[in-house]
């Protein structure tokens, strides 16, 4: 037959047909300062492997102190492209020194061996390199776990738990990370729950000897990451959260296959083991349950169960909004707390993590609902800020303290525009909320409470300047735009299908936020028009008819009064009000002075 060849997919088994495992553990370096228990850590890890999971202990390479040198890790995690079948599993763990650079394109994160040296990148692993090379692997599982902080990790969490059949999951390939920190962290190697181990590998132990077991027995690298997390970030001595996810596949690292076909070996039974993953409640075989935000809010709204949803939005409001606006959590007195760059980091993860859930719900929301779940989005959004203090302290800490609310509003505008739900970007923006300090019917619109409460006109350069402090963020014109692209792209992407249109969207999105801005505070008199400045403001410079802005402008220009955000009553429904704004705007962006 002739015509082109068709490249079939990879068919894998649903078990293992070898594994393999590359410990590395130092505590003596030669030119780092000396741990106390990473080698202690390496040998029970590779213990439990070959004791608990039938390892078979001649496929474990174990290198301790000197032994692990930059050229052995390297050739031994090379080697390995030629040693291995498609169906066998492998995993690489690291107990030292870590380390994160700044990149051209973000943060690098790098390992450094015994002989590694912060003068000599050349000495250091790039975590790139196991990521590049892993590619060349045929083995369908590989799990890295690193006893180490560093950033630079491109990760999604996981498979939202959705629930499947165990073998299933051992038959999709996938590639898996756990860390036991960010950059900028301190990995405590002491202090956790077993002696002369670190806090990170002394949960990981225990969670292999069962505590992340399902109930089926079954232990996978999912349900292992999740408790990690949990526990040493939950733990009093802790000062690190462990980072987790999938690089890339839809499988998950089974430790002991064992469970699924002993299982499945008894006909009489009629049982078959499924897989839930570390964001699942435990559930009776069969029964999908999951306590994932995200994967509830889908449910509720394909099922029209409004009341169900009504009530998770709550619950979540009820769980994170207290600790948002706790002054303890967050002091706003200088004397308290003086400004850093670190306390500001710090600040802004710590407010990204308490309103995750809210985040994935609202993406979900933006895309999905309808108008009537607009109501929804506003409330979500107006409980957040109706709740901030008015009160002295730090003009920096005061400012962030809307932080939270600009991530929703950006969240589930750029969920909404990825389906073209101007409805939801209405609710989020524009919708009113009563004005601050106020009493009686007078209202603000949600955009203007975020912009005057995150960064009002006099305050514009100055809270910008701390973004600017943020590494790998020094040179950009917007870096709070900058910042909020890259904080926001894995959580999104997570939650709908957006891929290589994220860029498009979320620049569209700012162009909104920007106009829905200028048109709400526009001065007829003065014609006078400002808004927030976003990463479309710096394509503009180009005066290219290309950039996000001019094809916004143009698309309006094209459909006038049908124009659907026009319909649907932005700019008060009126296309001559936009064109004067966004005409306005295109001047103010002209004369731009870059900070």
């Amino acid at each position: 037959m002739g015509g082109q060849l068709t490249t079939m997919p990879e068919i894998y088994k649903p078990e293992y047909s070898v594994s393999h495992a590359l410990i590395i553990g130092i505590d003596d370096y030669d030119d780092m300062p000396p741990l106390n228990h990473a080698k202690s850590d390496a040998k029970e890890f590779a213990s439990v492997l070959v004791n608990s999971f039938e390892f078979p202990e001649k496929n474990i390479t174990l290198f301790l102190d000197e032994e692990a040198t930059t050229k052995a890790i390297r050739e031994n995690f090379l080697n390995y492209q030629n040693r291995l079948s498609k169906d066998d599993r492998i995993v690489v763990f690291f107990a030292g020194h870590g380390h994160t650079t700044g990149g051209r394109t973000g943060k690098v994160g790098h390992l450094i061996p015994v002989n590694g040296s912060l003068d000599e990148p050349a000495s250091l692993l790039r975590w790139k390199f196991f990521i590049h090379n892993s590619e060349a692997i045929d083995a369908k599982h590989i799990l890295f776990i690193m006893d180490a902080c560093y950033g630079g990790l491109m990760i999604s969490r996981g498979v939202s738990g959705v629930q499947r059949l165990a073998e299933d999951m051992m038959k999709r390939p996938t590639r898996q990370v756990l860390t036991a920190g960010k950059s900028d962290e301190t990995v405590l190697d002491q202090g956790g729950p077993r002696e002369n181990h670190s806090i990170f590998t002394g949960y990981l132990l225990d969670a292999l000897e069962g505590n992340a077991s399902d109930e089926n027995g079954l232990i996978t690298a999912n349900n292992v990451m999740s408790y990690v997390y949990e526990k040493v970030g939950q733990d009093p001595n802790s000062q690190q959260s462990p980072h987790f996810g999938f690089l890339e596949g839809q499988g998950d690292f089974i430790f002991n296959p064992g469970v699924i076909l002993d299982s499945n070996d008894k006909p009489e039974e009629g049982k078959k083991v499924f897989y839930n993953s570390g964001d699942n409640t435990q559930s009776s075989v069969g029964t999908q349950v999951t306590n994932n935000p995200a994967d509830l809010a889908k449910e509720y709204l394909s099922n029209g169960e409004e009341i169900k949803l009504e009530d998770l939005v709550k619950r979540e409001l009820q769980r994170s909004e207290p600790k948002i606006n706790n002054e303890s959590n967050f002091p706003i007195d200088p004397e308290v707390t003086e400004y850093s760059v670190e306390e500001f980091i710090n600040r802004l993860e710590k407010y990204e993590d308490l309103i995750e859930n809210l985040l994935k719900i609202v993406v979900v929301l933006g895309r999905w609902g309808g108008k009537d779940h607009s109501n929804l989005l506003t409330r979500i959004v107006e409980k957040l800020a109706s709740n901030i203090d008015i009160s002295p302290g730090n003009t920096t800490w005061l400012a962030l303290r809307w932080y939270p609310v600009l991530l929703l509003q950006y969240a589930g505008g750029i969920g909404g525009l990825s389906a073209d739900n101007f409805y939801s970007l209405k609710a989020l923006l524009s919708s009113k909320i009563p004005k601050r300090g106020t009493r009686g019917d007078r209202e603000m619109a949600l955009i203007n409470a975020t912009i005057n409460g995150f960064h009002p006109t006099p305050g514009f350069k100055r809270i910008i300047k701390k973004f600017k402090d943020i590494p790998d963020h020094q040179k950009h014109y917007v870096p709070d735009s900058e910042y909020l692209y890259s904080t926001l792209q894995p959580m999104i992407e997570d939650q709908i299908l957006i891929g290589e249109m994220y860029e498009k969207v979320f620049d569209r999105f700012e162009v909104f936020f920007s106009l829905i801005f200028a048109e709400l505070n526009y001065n007829e008199d003065t014609g006078r028009v400002w808004g927030p400045l976003g990463r479309f403001a710096w394509k503009f410079r180009n005066r290219s008819n290309n950039g996000p802005f001019r094809k916004l402008v143009k698309e309006a220009e094209e459909e006038k009064e049908q124009w659907p955000p026009i319909k649907i009553g932005l700019f008060k429904g009126n296309y001559e009000r936009f064109d004067q704004v966004a005409n306005g705007f295109i001047e103010l962006m002209s004369n731009l002075n870059w900070f």
